[in-house]
């Protein structure tokens, strides 16, 4: 064999074995990912066809409908596409991302704890068992958490490698840290930390290729904003976005001095905690070098009169109960 030739082999076969390994080791640490605790794997196939049933068909029948869909924005709609609807809810996303091979895989864990019994019980105290209505008012489900990994491909932003489920038992939820309160703490966001002044503004919809309104279980004539269309909206404010041709793609910035499996963003939202028909969200970015420190973007969100109505804010820092 001539000495090129023998070259380009021998090139070729140091590339298939450098993909494979960097395939094998991408798929050996999804699969550690999601294979944790006393979360339980998931088939792939049932969730994938959930979410394409919430989404509907894609007018491309070579591209799936969620082909443009971040993971982040993903996560949320298939923990939702997969869990009965909580009226009052608090939802915590940590989200991690390596590389293998030149391809970046996303380590999502999402979070969601039904907040209505809490609530009923306040209710409870203040006004009287006899003027409460029953806990179906309020919400029956269980406090879940879900793991999923994901890349990109040619032909989706997010295409699923993993997912694995537990449920999370109400004592341990009560137990448990949703950042700065316990996760079934109905403290607000106000006081963790020294936001900016809040601008209220009024802004479209944007076009997405899932539901960003949804039907209020409170009141079916009234629409709500979606949790993955919240984080999209927080995506934009924190400048994690960018546009081209009304599509907007996410744009994570990276680590300094390497990547480490510790989460570097997170996003916290509360769920209709109050009297009114509100979400109220935000979104951290770690500290990711020297130069860098912990931002928050922060967005509570209404929707009325075809219109997104919303107060933003940011602060610099750590979340801290009572700043």
């Amino acid at each position: 064999m001539p000495l090129s030739l023998s070259i380009v082999a021998l090139s070729l076969a140091l590339f298939l074995t450098s993909s494979t390994w960097g395939q094998d080791a991408m798929t050996d640490a999804a699969n550690r990912f999601v294979s944790v605790d006393d979360f339980e794997t998931q088939a792939l196939e049932p969730i994938e066809g959930a979410l394409d049933q919430l989404i509907g068909l894609s007018p491309n029948p070579m591209l799936s409908a969620s082909a443009d869909i971040s993971p982040i924005e993903k996560a949320f709609l298939l923990l939702d596409s997969q869990e009965v609807a909580m009226p009052r809810s608090r939802y915590l996303l940590r989200l991690n991302q390596r590389t293998f091979d030149a391809v970046t895989v996303s380590f999502v864990e999402i979070e969601r704890y039904n907040l209505g019994p809490t609530i009923r019980d306040e209710t409870v105290a203040t006004y009287g068992a006899e003027n409460t209505a029953g806990l179906e008012a309020f919400g029956i489900g269980p406090h879940v958490a879900w793991r999923f990994a994901m890349q990109p491909t040619a032909k989706t932003a997010a295409l699923l490698l993993a997912a694995s489920r537990r449920d999370i038992p109400t004592d341990e939820a009560a137990k448990r840290d949703c950042l700065p309160r316990r996760c079934l703490s109905l403290e607000p966001l106000d006081d963790v930390a020294p936001w900016s002044d809040g601008i209220a503004r009024e802004v479209p919809l944007k076009a997405v290729g899932y539901p960003a309104l949804v039907p209020s279980l409170f009141d079916p004539d009234v629409m709500e904003i979606t949790p993955a269309y919240q984080v999209l909206e927080l995506g934009i404010a924190a400048g994690l976005t960018e546009t081209d041709d009304g599509k907007v793609s996410w744009l994570l910035p990276q680590r300094q001095g390497g990547e480490n499996e510790s989460p570097f963003l997170l996003v916290l939202i509360d769920h209709n905690l109050g009297q009114d028909t509100f979400s109220d969200a935000a979104l951290g970015l770690a500290k990711l070098g020297l130069d860098s420190q912990e931002h928050w973007t922060r967005i509570g969100i209404a929707y009325s009169d075809s219109q997104l109505e919303e107060i933003l804010s940011h602060a610099e820092g750590p979340l801290v109960p009572g700043n």
